[in-house]
This record gives C-alpha cells, sequence and structure tokens, in this order.
C-alpha cells in the first residue's frame, strides 16, 4: 500500500474547513508536514461530496495553528487539479514583452 501525499494548506490560526482535491481514496490520514498526526473524531472529520466538483471537506474541530502546513496522504485516489477547473484569462500588460525575457 502506496500513499500519495498533497499539500492542502497553510493554516491561518481562523480557517477550519478546507477543500481536498483527491476523490476516490480508501485510505486517508490528515497531518502536519514533518510531525503530528490528526485524528479522525476528535481532531476532525471529512464531509464527503459537499464541496465544489464533487470534493469532499476536511473540517478541522478548532483552526489549526497559523503557519501550519496541513498536508493528507491518502491511498487508492485521484488527484485533482483545481486550476485546471478555473476560468483563468491571462493578460500581458506590455504586448511587446519577450517571452524570453520572463
Amino acid at each position: 500500500m502506496t500513499a500519495d501525499q498533497v499539500y492542502i494548506a497553510t493554516a491561518d490560526g481562523s480557517t477550519r474547513v478546507f477543500l481536498l482535491p483527491v476523490t476516490g481514496w480508501t485510505f486517508l490520514t490528515v497531518r502536519e508536514r514533518g510531525g503530528t498526526e490528526f485524528m479522525l473524531g476528535p481532531d476532525y472529520e471529512i464531509l464527503n461530496a459537499a464541496g465544489e466538483y464533487g470534493l469532499d471537506y476536511l473540517v478541522f474541530r478548532t483552526a489549526p495553528a497559523a503557519g501550519l502546513i496541513v498536508e493528507i496522504d491518502f491511498v487508492d485516489g485521484s488527484y485533482i487539479h483545481l486550476l485546471d477547473q478555473l476560468d483563468v484569462t491571462v493578460g500581458v500588460a506590455d504586448p511587446y514583452i519577450s517571452l524570453e525575457a520572463l
């Protein structure tokens, strides 16, 4: 059983709800980067398919401390690239700028 790791967010100390960019997982671990594993029940709950695009919400009982990096490990799921779902238009301020200069 190999787990994939995904960055979820850097906590701001007040946000409790995060969208999980993973679907179809059979095993999920929520932890701070390089540290403590959060416990399902006492620390957080999962709201299945309640989020945008049918994704799950990760809901902490208490907001993680500011600066804490929240990650998940999951098995048998698919990572959803949320950027692919956004309607984004990119413009260039100077139409004569060279792409090589960027």
